[in-house]
């Protein structure tokens, strides 16, 4: 006797003695927020961003410093989210110096400081 399938809505198909069905239902995800943009982080878009950011140039605050996604147009405008992006380079640059100083790592700055 041949297996009958039946369409669902959604162009699956489905054995019916299963008892399976498909619905539409509402879903909620975890997200990270980025404290800089604002925008949720995903891995695979701040990959295409940097990867575009790269290949075609791209201005100063294209990219966030923090998720390294490209931010909105309405976002990208914003004179607070280019100071957001100053500051956070910033703390991550003071961040990036300590660790180095901590690992006892050359300091050109410190060996060969600037002339007046």
């Amino acid at each position: 006797m041949p297996v009958r399938y039946w369409k669902a809505p959604m162009g699956t198909r489905v054995k019916p003695s299963c008892g399976l069905e498909t619905r539409v239902s509402d879903m909620q995800e975890l997200q990270l927020i980025c404290s800089c943009c604002g925008q949720p982080c995903y891995p695979n878009k701040s990959w295409e961003d940097r990867l575009r950011a790269v290949l075609f140039g791209a201005e100063r605050f294209a990219i966030c410093p923090i998720c390294a996604q490209a931010p909105t147009e309405e976002v990208f405008r914003s004179d607070m989210y280019h100071r957001r992006c100053i500051l956070e380079v910033r703390r991550l640059q003071l961040l990036y110096e300590e660790d180095q100083a901590m690992k006892g790592a050359w300091n050109p700055i410190a060996e060969f400081p600037p002339k007046p």
